[in-house]
């Protein structure tokens, strides 16, 4: 079966949050932390089984844009949340945390922002954070719009453009 060129550009950010290991070093600075990612049939906070650090891939709208020569440009937006909770074991500031994660979560993404050769370019948001009181001890964390842009043929999205 043939897979929509979306589709290869979601699984290759899954596989990129992935690869965030703790010390590896990716152009000459080294990531701070170890991330898990997901991308959820649900979120629902009050499961109390999203686990620290781990980052859930929502994938949001998809606009169209210009179509010239029978391709048409298509950017596909993702909301990247990832949980960042706060420890009584530590004594740093829970936004330093924030922090490094949203700075590894960059780095990784824009090591390669052709997605591994499926699009033009991603773009990386700002990270905003977030607070959730659903759940009994509360999930906070960040959250990161990334915008890719990527072309297909205009009558076949499986085809890249």
């Amino acid at each position: 079966m043939a897979t929509p060129v979306v589709e290869l550009i979601a699984a290759n950010i899954e596989a990129v949050i992935k690869g965030i290991v703790a010390g590896n070093v990716v152009e000459g600075k080294a990531y701070n932390y170890t991330l898990s990612a997901i991308r959820p049939t649900t979120i629902d906070f009050r499961t109390n089984k999203w686990a620290d650090l781990l980052v859930l891939i929502n994938q949001g709208a998809n606009a169209r844009g210009k179509s010239e020569c029978m391709r048409v440009t298509r950017t596909q937006y993702f909301e990247l949340c990832a949980i960042v909770l706060q420890s009584i074991d530590t004594t740093a500031s829970i936004d330093i945390k924030q922090n490094k994660v949203a700075a590894d979560i960059t780095k990784a993404l824009m090591v390669d922002g052709t997605r591994g050769g499926n699009a033009e370019h991603t773009e990386v948001g700002d990270a905003a954070p977030f607070e959730s009181h659903e759940s009994v001890l509360g999930v906070s964390g960040i959250q990161i719009v990334v915008a890719v842009t990527y072309k297909t043929l205009e009558k076949d999205p499986y085809t890249q453009g």
